[in-house]
Parts: C-alpha cells; sequence; structure tokens
C-alpha cells in the first residue's frame, strides 16, 4: 500500500486540527493567556492529547467506513 497524496494530506490535516483543538481548549483552560497555552499544548503532555484525539478521529473514520 502506498501513500497518496489524498492519504498524505488527511492524516497532515487531522493531525493540524488535532493539534488546534488541543491548543484552543488549554487556552480556555488558561483563560486566553496565549503564552502559557501554546507551551501547554506542546508539552509532553499536550502531544499525548494530540495523539489521542488523532487517534480516536482515524478510528471512528475506519469504523464509520
Amino acid at each position: 500500500m502506498s501513500v497518496t497524496p489524498y492519504v498524505f494530506g488527511d492524516i497532515l490535516g487531522r493531525l493540524t486540527f488535532s493539534w488546534a483543538l488541543v491548543a484552543f481548549i488549554y487556552l480556555l483552560v488558561y483563560r486566553f493567556r496565549w503564552k502559557t497555552a501554546m507551551k501547554r499544548s506542546l508539552w509532553p503532555w499536550g502531544w499525548i492529547w494530540v495523539l489521542l484525539v488523532f487517534t480516536m478521529g482515524m478510528l471512528g473514520n475506519i469504523a464509520h467506513g
């Protein structure tokens, strides 16, 4: 199985959206303190949440289709 540009773009887009969602949630938790929210979203726990959201989205897509 080869990775087509469509699949690569889909995965990259899902990963980017997952990070943006986690960063937005951190922004709400830290009361719109941008610097703190961005630091937290890029630290290991932030990436763990990103990968969890990304994986759940991928599993949902596989289960649905």
